[in-house]
């Protein structure tokens, strides 16, 4: 993905929905270093804002 400049764009509920999957069932070392891997990697965008404006056409397939 780097060699064609390729990002990855999530939305704060999915993040927030993943984090606290991986809190309860595998504790909080576990899911601090999954916010840290998120936080260096991915874009995060509010659903209802930016990936509107920008990204129409996947929000058409994801509901």
């Amino acid at each position: 993905m780097q060699q064609e400049n390729l990002g990855v764009v999530v939305t704060y509920t999915t993040v927030l929905e993943a984090y606290t999957l991986i809190l309860y069932r595998l504790g909080n070392e576990t899911a601090k270093t999954f916010l840290q891997q998120i936080f260096t990697g991915v874009e995060l965008v509010n659903r209802s804002t930016k990936l509107t404006q920008t990204h129409p056409y996947s929000l058409k397939l994801f509901p």
